[in-house]
């Protein structure tokens, strides 16, 4: 698997278009030049001491930060819990499931850990935003 540690710019502001609030992170990404090129990653303090008024400054989630906005559990005819399990040796999957033991039941959705695990948490938080199950701003 590739390391990858923070969402792209494009998916940053992809989880803005959709509603999403996005919070306080440690690492935001800078843009020198309007999102096109030399966009970089620092803490926010780094930040501070290098823009001005032309540059641009977003959240940039580590994957920590979108497993937390990622509900632990929804609820669509009955409980499914956020989960990743292995089908087989190389695949590995980031899922809602209903559990029984250390077996799984029943999954609601699912999406294939391909590249990297934050990538596939991404899809599964676009996802939920996309069907109601985490509050944007476009839901109120």
């Amino acid at each position: 698997m590739k390391s990858k540690q923070v969402l792209d710019v494009q998916q940053m502001q992809h989880l803005q278009e959709l509603g999403l609030e996005l919070k306080e992170t440690m690492l935001y990404w800078v843009s020198l030049r309007s999102w096109h090129e030399n966009n970089f990653v620092t803490t926010k303090e780094n930040a501070m001491e290098v823009i001005d008024e032309s540059c641009g400054m977003l959240p940039a989630y580590t994957l920590q930060d979108v497993l937390d906005a990622l509900p632990n559990r929804i609820y669509d005819k009955g409980a499914f819990y956020l989960g990743c399990y292995d089908i087989m040796i190389d695949e590995h999957d980031i899922c809602y499931a209903k559990w029984c033991g250390s077996e799984i039941e029943s999954t609601y959705v699912e999406i294939e850990i391909k590249d990297n695990l934050i990538d596939a948490a991404y899809e599964l938080l676009v996802w939920c935003i996309e069907n109601k199950f985490v509050e944007t701003n476009k839901n109120e």
